[in-house]
């Protein structure tokens, strides 16, 4: 499953996986993006 998704969070914790970490930035728009890259460049 793709990194960072809420499918791939799902699956790890019905396997039992009790912490998950993740890279998460607020947009301009308030919502919470979930990302694996070091920086998110919005200008793209």
């Amino acid at each position: 499953m793709p990194c960072n998704t809420m499918l791939s969070f799902m699956n790890a914790v019905k396997l039992g996986v009790n912490t998950l970490e993740m890279d998460c930035v607020i947009s301009r728009d308030s919502l919470v993006l979930i990302s694996h890259d070091q920086f998110m460049d919005f200008n793209r």
